[in-house]
């Protein structure tokens, strides 16, 4: 698994056992909003697209968010 970012603030995770993945974004920023993709290095190669919107809100402690695809 590899992730192409150099900022430390992303993790993609793994649940064990399982086909699903998370993608981690700690401290979200406003400049974080666009559109993210997640590939599987298969042939052919599989994509997924994911737009995601950071709106400015309360401060909270943490948030976990999962977001499911048909």
């Amino acid at each position: 698994m590899e992730t192409y970012t150099s900022d430390e603030r992303f993790e993609a995770l793994h649940i064990q056992k399982s086909n699903d993945w998370t993608l981690q974004i700690k401290y979200t920023q406003l400049r974080d909003s666009g559109t993210y993709e997640c590939q599987v290095s298969s042939d052919p190669k599989i994509s997924f697209f994911v737009n995601l919107t950071i709106v400015e809100g309360e401060n909270v402690q943490s948030m976990n968010i999962l977001i499911e695809s048909e």
